[in-house]
């Protein structure tokens, strides 16, 4: 081989090096993306690309930042792919793009991770209903399924961000589609019901070892659907808040006690197959004026404690004083 033509790539060679079609090489290098001399043969079409030309555009171009892909980051963050999708599109991110596999991807550099992270940790305490529902398929985290003869599944999510089911003697995870075709499953319930009106939600904390959290989710993903409830899987808790509405039992068996234990801001009673919840926590606004914000924020601050704290306990002192009188 001459030392001109080291120099050079053919339209085949180009073609291989940066993974393309020879007609995206002619666009190339009419483009001026990359160097080409034209053969004295009378041919019009370029015959070969100079070498350092077609490297420095592979850098450039074909390789991919330091950063992560919408795949790559859900699995890391135990969040789904569309999540990823709204949380970029709400912090108009987005811009960072690397050719890879032929295909034009968006990767998340470290800088935008961080970000989409911070913004994460800001979500309230019932989550998106992305975390709990995967709309493709029509089937909600731990929801039961059982097969004709009356075994029961409850969906998960594994490590790899994919839908299905553990097998109870195996323990091997089968994807909900094949589960479904395999083990004939059908759902054990509908979950879906309408809307209600209620802006109040009764929040609970369980653990995911605990049997009481799966009866307890059964009652809500039936009666309440999840357009009612809000879900969030984190390592082995399953928060759920539900709308603050009386949830009709239907005869199910709730042990309402332990259910109080795992609840975070009310308490449970059951009356005539019904169970209620009483609110302790009531979120309201009020409007402070003068320097009133200014001495409650100086007096909570040297007290060490929050301004909702410090604003329940001067009511409390001042409704029991007036009541001593």
């Amino acid at each position: 081989m001459s030392k001109e033509t080291s120099m050079f790539y053919t339209k085949e060679e180009v073609s291989s090096v940066l993974g393309i079609a020879e007609s995206t090489v002619y666009s190339l290098a009419k483009s001026n993306q990359i160097e080409c001399e034209v053969l004295p043969t009378g041919v019009s079409r370029p015959k070969r690309y100079l070498k350092d030309s077609v490297d420095t555009y592979k850098i450039r171009h074909l390789a991919k930042p330091e950063g992560l892909s919408i795949q790559e980051f859900a699995l890391k963050h135990k969040i789904s792919t569309q999540r990823v999708y709204q949380l970029i599109k709400k912090l108009h991110l987005g811009k960072n793009k690397a050719t890879i596999d032929k295909r034009s991807r968006l990767i998340i550099s470290p800088e935008d991770e961080a970000l989409i992270v911070t913004e994460m940790n800001k979500k309230s305490h019932k989550g998106t209903k992305s975390d709990f529902y995967k709309y493709a398929d029509n089937i909600a985290l731990f929801q039961l399924f059982i097969n004709p003869l009356n075994d029961k599944y409850r969906i998960i999510r594994n490590s790899y961000n994919v839908w299905g089911v553990n097998l109870s003697v195996t323990g091997e995870f089968l994807p909900f589609k094949e589960a479904v075709k395999q083990l004939k499953l059908q759902p054990a319930y509908t979950i879906h019901q309408n809307s209600l009106p209620s802006s109040m939600y009764v929040k609970f904390r369980f653990s995911t070892s605990d049997p009481e959290a799966y009866v307890f989710l059964d009652i809500c993903y039936e009666m309440l659907g999840i357009e009612n409830i809000h879900l969030l899987h984190k390592e082995r808790l399953i928060e759920l808040s539900i709308k603050a509405v009386p949830l009709q039992l239907q005869g199910k068996a709730v042990d309402v006690t332990h259910l109080n234990t795992s609840c975070l801001n009310a308490v449970g009673t059951i009356d005539n197959d019904e169970l209620h919840f009483n609110l302790e926590d009531r979120p309201i606004t009020i409007v402070l004026k003068g320097d009133s914000y200014k001495m409650l924020k100086s007096h909570a601050a040297s007290e060490r404690m929050s301004l909702s704290d410090m604003v329940n306990e001067l009511i409390q002192k001042h409704l029991v004083s007036q009541n001593t009188k």
